[in-house]
Protein backbone atom coordinates (compact mmCIF):
# COMPACT_ATOMS: atom_id res chain seq x y z
CA UNK A 1 0.00 0.00 0.00
CA UNK A 2 2.83 2.32 0.99
CA UNK A 3 4.53 1.28 -2.38
CA UNK A 4 1.35 2.28 -4.36
CA UNK A 5 1.00 5.65 -2.62
CA UNK A 6 4.72 6.15 -3.40
CA UNK A 7 4.49 5.65 -7.10
CA UNK A 8 1.32 8.45 -6.74
CA UNK A 9 3.18 10.96 -5.64
CA UNK A 10 6.27 10.72 -7.79
CA UNK A 11 4.03 10.41 -10.61
CA UNK A 12 2.05 13.15 -9.73
CA UNK A 13 5.23 15.28 -9.00
CA UNK A 14 6.74 14.69 -12.36
CA UNK A 15 3.45 15.25 -13.97
CA UNK A 16 3.37 18.65 -12.29
CA UNK A 17 7.30 19.77 -12.77
CA UNK A 18 6.76 19.19 -16.61
CA UNK A 19 3.83 20.46 -17.53
CA UNK A 20 1.89 23.48 -14.64
CA UNK A 21 2.77 26.74 -14.04
CA UNK A 22 0.52 29.07 -12.03
CA UNK A 23 -1.79 31.50 -12.50
CA UNK A 24 -1.75 35.30 -12.25
CA UNK A 25 -5.00 36.95 -10.73
CA UNK A 26 -5.80 39.44 -13.67
CA UNK A 27 -7.47 42.84 -12.34
CA UNK A 28 -8.16 46.34 -14.19
CA UNK A 29 -8.55 43.91 -17.55
CA UNK A 30 -8.28 46.46 -20.48
CA UNK A 31 -9.06 44.94 -23.67
CA UNK A 32 -6.83 46.03 -26.81
CA UNK A 33 -7.91 43.49 -29.27
CA UNK A 34 -10.11 40.74 -28.87
CA UNK A 35 -8.48 38.87 -32.40
CA UNK A 36 -12.21 39.00 -33.43
CA UNK A 37 -10.96 41.02 -36.85
CA UNK A 38 -8.28 39.86 -38.95
CA UNK A 39 -4.89 41.92 -39.55
CA UNK A 40 -1.24 41.05 -41.13
CA UNK A 41 -1.69 37.39 -41.98
CA UNK A 42 -3.65 36.11 -39.24
CA UNK A 43 -7.08 34.90 -40.90
CA UNK A 44 -9.95 35.01 -38.65
CA UNK A 45 -10.87 31.58 -37.21
CA UNK A 46 -13.69 29.80 -35.25
CA UNK A 47 -11.78 27.61 -32.42
CA UNK A 48 -13.27 25.07 -30.93
CA UNK A 49 -11.94 26.15 -27.07
CA UNK A 50 -11.83 29.73 -28.03
CA UNK A 51 -14.62 30.93 -30.25
CA UNK A 52 -13.43 33.41 -32.97
CA UNK A 53 -9.43 33.88 -32.57
CA UNK A 54 -6.70 34.92 -34.84
CA UNK A 55 -4.83 31.99 -36.80
CA UNK A 56 -1.28 32.10 -38.82
CA UNK A 57 -0.94 28.84 -40.94
CA UNK A 58 2.74 28.74 -42.27
CA UNK A 59 2.69 26.95 -45.59
CA UNK A 60 6.71 26.61 -45.91
CA UNK A 61 7.28 29.95 -47.46
CA UNK A 62 9.05 32.91 -45.97
CA UNK A 63 11.41 34.19 -43.56
CA UNK A 64 9.74 36.84 -41.61
CA UNK A 65 6.52 38.85 -40.57
CA UNK A 66 5.54 41.61 -39.50
CA UNK A 67 1.87 41.56 -38.60
CA UNK A 68 -0.01 45.04 -36.97
CA UNK A 69 -2.91 46.90 -36.11
CA UNK A 70 -3.89 50.43 -35.21
CA UNK A 71 -6.93 51.72 -33.27
CA UNK A 72 -8.29 54.49 -31.38
CA UNK A 73 -5.70 55.39 -28.16
CA UNK A 74 -6.84 52.85 -25.29
CA UNK A 75 -6.21 53.87 -21.57
CA UNK A 76 -4.58 50.81 -19.66
CA UNK A 77 -2.82 53.08 -17.53
CA UNK A 78 -2.32 51.45 -13.94
CA UNK A 79 -1.40 47.77 -15.88
CA UNK A 80 1.44 46.02 -15.58
CA UNK A 81 1.49 43.15 -17.78
CA UNK A 82 0.45 42.24 -21.44
CA UNK A 83 -1.60 39.38 -21.69
CA UNK A 84 -2.70 37.24 -24.62
CA UNK A 85 -3.77 33.57 -25.26
CA UNK A 86 -1.38 31.62 -27.49
CA UNK A 87 -1.76 28.55 -29.43
CA UNK A 88 0.79 26.67 -31.17
CA UNK A 89 0.20 23.14 -32.82
CA UNK A 90 3.18 21.99 -30.89
CA UNK A 91 5.98 23.59 -28.80
CA UNK A 92 8.94 22.73 -30.68
CA UNK A 93 7.83 24.71 -33.67
CA UNK A 94 9.53 27.99 -31.28
CA UNK A 95 12.85 26.76 -32.15
CA UNK A 96 12.64 27.17 -35.54
CA UNK A 97 11.51 30.73 -34.93
CA UNK A 98 14.58 32.98 -34.94
CA UNK A 99 13.66 35.87 -33.16
CA UNK A 100 9.83 37.20 -32.77
CA UNK A 101 8.77 40.55 -30.83
CA UNK A 102 5.18 41.93 -29.51
CA UNK A 103 5.30 45.45 -29.46
CA UNK A 104 2.71 48.18 -27.89
CA UNK A 105 3.17 52.12 -29.15
CA UNK A 106 1.36 54.91 -28.29
CA UNK A 107 2.81 56.42 -32.07
CA UNK A 108 0.61 54.87 -34.27
CA UNK A 109 3.51 52.93 -36.05
CA UNK A 110 6.36 50.91 -34.59
CA UNK A 111 10.22 51.82 -33.24
CA UNK A 112 8.45 55.61 -32.00
CA UNK A 113 6.86 55.43 -28.50
CA UNK A 114 7.46 51.86 -28.70
CA UNK A 115 7.09 48.75 -25.79
CA UNK A 116 8.00 45.82 -26.72
CA UNK A 117 9.08 42.10 -25.79
CA UNK A 118 11.52 39.07 -27.32
CA UNK A 119 8.80 36.70 -27.43
CA UNK A 120 11.17 34.11 -28.55
CA UNK A 121 12.50 34.26 -24.80
CA UNK A 122 9.01 34.06 -23.25
CA UNK A 123 7.73 31.13 -25.29
CA UNK A 124 10.41 29.02 -24.79
CA UNK A 125 9.49 25.31 -25.96
CA UNK A 126 10.00 23.81 -22.86
CA UNK A 127 7.33 26.11 -21.30
CA UNK A 128 4.56 25.51 -23.77
CA UNK A 129 2.25 22.97 -24.16
CA UNK A 130 0.50 22.00 -27.35
CA UNK A 131 -3.03 24.19 -27.49
CA UNK A 132 -3.35 27.30 -26.01
CA UNK A 133 -1.41 28.44 -23.38
CA UNK A 134 -1.91 31.84 -21.40
CA UNK A 135 1.53 34.29 -21.91
CA UNK A 136 2.15 37.32 -18.98
CA UNK A 137 4.94 39.86 -20.54
CA UNK A 138 5.30 41.73 -17.41
CA UNK A 139 6.33 46.04 -17.97
CA UNK A 140 9.80 45.41 -16.15
CA UNK A 141 10.82 42.87 -18.69
CA UNK A 142 10.72 45.14 -21.58
CA UNK A 143 12.51 46.98 -23.35
CA UNK A 144 11.81 50.66 -25.26
CA UNK A 145 12.70 52.03 -28.39
CA UNK A 146 12.48 56.29 -28.97
CA UNK A 147 11.04 56.29 -25.52
CA UNK A 148 7.84 54.21 -23.95
CA UNK A 149 4.71 54.10 -25.14
CA UNK A 150 2.10 55.25 -22.83
CA UNK A 151 -0.07 53.31 -21.35
CA UNK A 152 -3.12 56.12 -20.98
CA UNK A 153 -2.93 56.17 -25.41
CA UNK A 154 -1.98 52.97 -26.45
CA UNK A 155 -2.91 52.95 -30.32
CA UNK A 156 -0.94 50.17 -31.82
CA UNK A 157 -0.08 46.20 -31.49
CA UNK A 158 2.51 44.24 -33.45
CA UNK A 159 4.04 41.14 -34.02
CA UNK A 160 7.68 41.21 -35.29
CA UNK A 161 9.46 37.66 -36.09
CA UNK A 162 11.82 36.10 -38.25
CA UNK A 163 11.42 32.50 -39.19
CA UNK A 164 12.54 28.99 -40.93
CA UNK A 165 9.49 28.93 -43.09
CA UNK A 166 10.22 25.56 -44.95
CA UNK A 167 10.73 24.06 -41.23
CA UNK A 168 7.12 25.33 -40.09
CA UNK A 169 5.33 24.25 -42.52
CA UNK A 170 1.61 23.16 -41.64
CA UNK A 171 2.19 24.68 -38.34
CA UNK A 172 -0.47 27.05 -36.89
CA UNK A 173 0.07 30.04 -34.38
CA UNK A 174 -3.20 31.10 -32.93
CA UNK A 175 -3.96 34.62 -30.93
CA UNK A 176 -6.51 35.62 -28.79
CA UNK A 177 -7.81 38.19 -26.25
CA UNK A 178 -4.63 40.38 -26.25
CA UNK A 179 -4.77 42.64 -23.06
CA UNK A 180 -3.47 44.94 -20.76
CA UNK A 181 -3.93 43.78 -17.15
CA UNK A 182 -2.32 44.41 -13.41
CA UNK A 183 -0.84 41.31 -11.84
CA UNK A 184 0.58 43.88 -8.58
CA UNK A 185 3.88 42.86 -10.10
CA UNK A 186 4.05 38.89 -8.76
CA UNK A 187 5.94 37.33 -10.85
CA UNK A 188 3.37 33.77 -11.62
CA UNK A 189 5.48 32.45 -14.35
CA UNK A 190 7.88 29.57 -12.84
CA UNK A 191 6.12 28.74 -10.06
CA UNK A 192 5.95 24.28 -10.75
CA UNK A 193 4.00 21.41 -9.12
CA UNK A 194 6.66 21.45 -6.54
CA UNK A 195 9.29 23.98 -6.02
CA UNK A 196 8.90 27.58 -7.20
CA UNK A 197 12.14 28.89 -9.42
CA UNK A 198 11.81 32.40 -9.23
CA UNK A 199 13.82 35.32 -7.79
CA UNK A 200 12.02 35.81 -4.24
CA UNK A 201 9.78 33.02 -3.54
CA UNK A 202 8.94 34.67 -0.11
CA UNK A 203 7.60 37.61 -2.34
CA UNK A 204 6.56 37.02 -5.49
CA UNK A 205 4.31 33.71 -4.84
CA UNK A 206 0.89 34.78 -4.73
CA UNK A 207 -1.82 32.36 -5.06
CA UNK A 208 -4.77 34.07 -7.32
CA UNK A 209 -7.59 35.52 -4.61
CA UNK A 210 -4.90 36.27 -2.07
CA UNK A 211 -3.27 39.86 -1.35
CA UNK A 212 -0.05 37.89 0.00
CA UNK A 213 2.01 35.18 -0.40
CA UNK A 214 1.82 32.15 0.48
CA UNK A 215 3.92 29.60 0.20
CA UNK A 216 2.20 26.84 2.37
CA UNK A 217 -0.80 26.82 -0.18
CA UNK A 218 1.30 27.44 -3.25
CA UNK A 219 0.29 24.31 -5.07
CA UNK A 220 -3.65 26.16 -5.42
CA UNK A 221 -5.52 26.83 -8.58
CA UNK A 222 -2.56 25.70 -10.67
CA UNK A 223 -2.88 26.06 -14.51
CA UNK A 224 -1.03 26.19 -17.58
CA UNK A 225 0.76 29.95 -18.06
CA UNK A 226 3.69 31.29 -19.67
CA UNK A 227 5.84 34.04 -18.84
CA UNK A 228 9.01 34.86 -18.35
Amino acid sequence: MKKRIFCILMVMLMIGNLAFYAVAEEKNVTMLHNCDTAFGGFVVENDAQRGRCLALHFNGQGRDFANSISFSPINAKGCDTLVMEVYVSEPAMISNIKQMYVEITSSGTCDQMETAWAAHSVLGSAKLKAGWNTVYFYLSDSGATNGDCDLSAINYFRIYAEYNGAALKGQVLKIDDIRMVYTGGYDYSDLSFEAYRGDNPTVDIRIEGQDEPDLAHRHDNITVAVGR
